[in-house]
């Protein structure tokens, strides 16, 4: 429901590498399902709205979540920033960092 702690302001590379640690992380508490990944635009929009219909909270309010999906110019979508506006989708370059910019993991 949230990006992982100390992944904003981070660029992709380095949001990988905690996405990693915390497969690792699980796996030492005994989860057996460890295989973590980014969400695809698609997921990431289809859990918020799916969420929001359901429970009537909205996700990623001032966040937005740094998906595996590439745009149509090269950098990645990111989903996120839901407020009276909707939720809004835009894309990032992978080797910049951006405050409001985490990673939601997915198993």
């Amino acid at each position: 429901k949230e990006v992982l702690q100390n992944s904003t302001s981070k660029d992709w590379n380095t949001q990988a590498g905690l996405l990693k640690q915390y497969g690792e992380e699980l796996k030492r508490k005994g989860a057996t399902n460890i295989d973590i990944k980014r969400r695809t635009a698609f997921e990431a929009m289809w859990d918020t709205m799916l969420y929001y219909t359901t429970t009537g909270d909205k996700l990623l309010t001032d966040v937005y979540d740094w998906t595996e999906t590439d745009s149509s110019d090269g950098s990645l979508v990111d989903v996120g920033s839901f407020d009276s506006y909707g939720l809004h989708v835009g894309r990032w370059p992978s080797d910049e960092a951006r405050p409001a910019l985490g990673v939601v993991s997915s198993r």
